[in-house]
């Protein structure tokens, strides 16, 4: 019989070929899923750190137009723009913007739901930010 010809008594595959198939493809699932739900939701909670220090950059550029400086008070207030659903801030500093776009610079100290903790730093003078995360997880 050549090589690569198929019986016509033998059409498609076994249960056994098919069982090991499916046993192989919910190991690979089972190894793999965890890590893509912790990605995702660390991704998640990075696109929300950036919309909320966007916020934080715009009070910025709104002080710079209008030429009033605005003082956001230590500990949260009406001033600092509202956390996404599910965070807690646990330090948020007096923070300084100034009518000339300087500003004061501080570390604000962000919870997210899932438990993760993140740290928002504001450079003085110019107020860029950056995103850390403090704790790996």
């Amino acid at each position: 019989m050549p090589i690569g010809f198929v019986s016509p008594l033998h059409k498609g595959f076994s249960l056994l070929e098919l069982l090991i198939v499916l046993v192989l493809m919910a190991l690979t699932g089972g190894v793999t899923a965890p890590k893509l739900v912790k990605l995702y939701t660390r991704t998640v909670e990075r696109s929300e750190l950036q919309a909320y220090a966007q916020q934080i950059e715009n009070l910025r550029v709104h002080v710079l137009k209008s030429g009033h400086s605005l003082l956001l008070a230590a500990g949260g207030g009406a001033n600092w723009p509202p956390l996404p659903t599910g965070w807690e801030a646990k330090a948020l500093p007096s923070l300084r913007l100034l009518a000339t776009g300087i500003t004061n610079g501080g570390e604000l100290l962000l919870q997210a739901s899932s438990g993760r903790l993140w740290q928002l730093q504001m450079a003085p003078l110019d107020g860029r930010v950056q995103i850390r995360p403090v704790n790996k997880g």
